[in-house]
């Protein structure tokens, strides 16, 4: 695909709605003077808000059509929900992206992914990653990963927070005409910065070398984004993605750049 189309695609781009902006707000506690039932239930509604409010969860669809020089259509959706609280951090998510340019297709990729993390103190936890990808461009037919993991928040604050993550990692996967597993180390960092109640940025990486062929076979993924919430419910993301293969598909290139603008549904 030449540039003029490579343009085309990324201005095209419009989707993986995805967000962590809270829906439930939190409930006040209020006192009360009577005894009896009315006290109790002043009691318990206070904690079922409070039980609610734990989850964030958020739903998207994205469309891009241009029709004259060049006929292109990419659609999007997505699903992300995430719990934390004191001892427990639960992230879940799944995503679709589907794009032709000219009729031919250019994009095409499927993606779930979770995490789960314990934490034995307010910055050290442990925990398990999985994900599951396909990418008919890259002719990933599917890439699986499992990777345990400990963590640690060197920053922790009510406006920041900045992780690393370290630990072995299993891949199986098919591309192009062949199918392996293999054994990987995973090293990633997570960082998110919230400037105001509307304004946020995160920014990750993970990077993940075969354990007996780690100079010549690993994977590198990376993202950084910033979101401003437009209502209580609806924000607007504009955030950059980029995939990296050591090794990729014969014919393919090894890196992928995804430039994405995006709006945000919270429920």
């Amino acid at each position: 695909m030449n540039w003029t189309r490579k343009q085309s695609l990324i201005l095209g781009i419009a989707g993986i709605i995805v967000g962590t902006t809270a829906l439930v707000p939190s409930a006040v506690a209020q006192e009360a003077d009577a005894e009896g039932e009315s006290s109790d239930v002043s009691e318990v509604e206070p904690e079922k808000e409070k039980k609610k409010s734990l989850w964030k969860r958020s739903a998207g669809l994205g469309f891009t059509m241009t029709q004259g020089n060049v006929d292109s259509v990419l659609g999007t959706a997505s699903l992300r929900a995430d719990r934390k609280d004191k001892k427990h951090e639960l992230n879940l998510g799944a995503d679709f992206t589907y794009g032709e340019v000219d009729d031919q297709k250019q994009t095409e990729t499927y993606r779930g992914f979770s995490q789960y993390n314990y934490l034995f103190e307010e910055r050290f936890y442990g925990g398990v990653k999985a994900d599951a990808f396909k990418d008919a461009i890259a002719e990933i037919d599917y890439r699986f990963t499992l990777a345990p993991l400990l963590g640690y928040y060197f920053i922790k604050n009510d406006t920041s927070t900045l992780a690393g993550e370290a630990g072995p990692a299993f891949i199986y996967e098919r591309q192009g005409d062949n199918s392996t597993g293999y054994m990987t180390l995973r090293l990633a960092e997570r960082f998110e910065h919230q400037f105001n109640e509307r304004v946020r940025l995160w920014q990750s990486v993970e990077y993940l070398p075969q354990v007996d062929d780690y100079t010549e076979n690993f994977l590198i993924n990376a993202e950084v984004g910033i979101e401003a919430s437009l209502t209580d419910r609806l924000s607007l993301r504009t955030f950059a993605q980029y995939f990296y293969d050591n090794q990729p598909a014969p014919g393919r290139k090894e890196g992928d750049l995804r430039w994405v603008n995006a709006l945000n549904v919270s429920f």
